[in-house]
């Protein structure tokens, strides 16, 4: 069982899905066109993110 998709909008799944398995994120923009960002990041860096207002060496 699958999905079914119009052909013509085949090749255009493929490219969204293989973004998607980069941790790319497409959005549409409030101006009408598409926003790209990146939605893989690691649990370490969301975690020094967090903490770099803690810890007075971390740049800012």
């Amino acid at each position: 069982m699958g999905i079914q998709i119009q052909e013509e909008k085949l090749e255009l799944a493929k490219d969204v899905h293989r973004f998607a398995r980069l941790g790319v994120r497409l959005m549409d923009s409030k101006e009408g066109g598409v926003v790209v960002t990146n939605g893989a990041e690691s649990s370490l860096v969301s975690e020094v993110k967090d903490k770099k207002d803690q810890d007075p060496i971390l740049p800012n």
